[in-house]
């Protein structure tokens, strides 16, 4: 990077860039029924604090999601081209999963209630 374009973040965020490190992680795509089973490697930059993978949700650049599984600690050069870019979410497939099947609840309570009502 360029100075000026250095000089457009913070320190807070600069700090937090230099801190990242990539790691290669095995991952498994998710779909709005299901998760895969077919795991793939996929690298990501990571902090040394947020080394926890399993049950993450992450991102690639075409809005895909995918399962953390579990994080490769000495990956093998044949592993590393066959990997694809994602980022980390703030997301845990639990709460997306509970968020998913609240509003189906709340449906099926609607329609109890109308049920019941005639």
């Amino acid at each position: 990077m360029k100075r000026q374009q250095l000089s457009l973040l913070s320190r807070s965020e600069i700090a937090d860039i230099s801190k990242e490190k990539p790691c290669v992680i095995l991952v498994r795509a998710y779909y709005d029924d299901h998760v895969s089973k077919d795991k793939i490697y996929a690298s990501v930059n990571l902090n040394e604090a947020k080394t926890k993978v399993k049950g993450r949700l992450f991102k690639d650049r075409f809005g895909y999601y995918y399962v953390g599984c579990a994080l490769i600690q000495k990956p093998k050069n044949t592993v590393l081209n066959k990997t694809i870019p994602v980022y980390r979410t703030e997301e845990t497939l639990t709460s997306k999963l509970q968020n998913d099947v609240s509003q189906i609840k709340t449906i099926l309570k609607q329609k109890r209630s109308y049920y019941y009502a005639n």
